[in-house]
Order: structure tokens, then C-alpha cells, then sequence
């Protein structure tokens, strides 16, 4: 019922090119948050589990890249010192 409203705010601007609409951030801004707040626990832990463990992933192999990066760099330091 929310995004009715909305439709029928956004369509009864005139025809204009979408850089030239405003934005109903405040509209847009409640109905996500009534969304979210409608999910269950489980379902919001599945979808953020989801969304981290792309990320977590790309921290892990960086921090392993760095990690070798580093202990090479120690190696060779260590070795030019004796």
C-alpha cells in the first residue's frame, strides 16, 4: 500500500528525464526500514551471512597476500643483516 502511494506521487510529476525527478528519500527511506523490520531474524542473519562472507573472503586472501608479502620482506631483511 506504501508503494502505491509512492507510484502515484512519482507519476504525477510531469515527463522529465530521471536526472531531473526529485527524490522521495524520506517515502523511500520508511518503506525500507518497515521491509526490514518485517523480516525474520534467521532470514536477515541468512541474507547479511550471505552478503559478509563475499567480503570476509576478500579480507582473508588479502591479509594472506600481505602476510606472505611481509614475511618475504622479514626473510630478506634477516638474511642481508648477517
Amino acid at each position: 500500500m506504501e508503494l502505491k502511494k509512492l507510484q502515484q506521487q512519482w507519476n504525477s510529476f510531469p515527463e522529465t528525464s530521471m536526472e531531473e525527478r526529485p527524490v522521495l528519500s524520506s517515502d523511500l527511506e520508511k518503506i525500507v526500514v518497515d521491509k526490514i523490520a518485517g523480516f525474520s531474524n534467521d532470514r536477515l542473519e541468512a541474507m547479511l551471512n550471505e552478503f559478509l562472507t563475499k567480503e570476509f573472503r576478500f579480507v582473508e586472501v588479502i591479509g594472506a597476500a600481505l602476510g606472505f608479502l611481509i614475511g618475504l620482506l622479514q626473510i630478506g631483511m634477516t638474511l642481508l643483516m648477517k
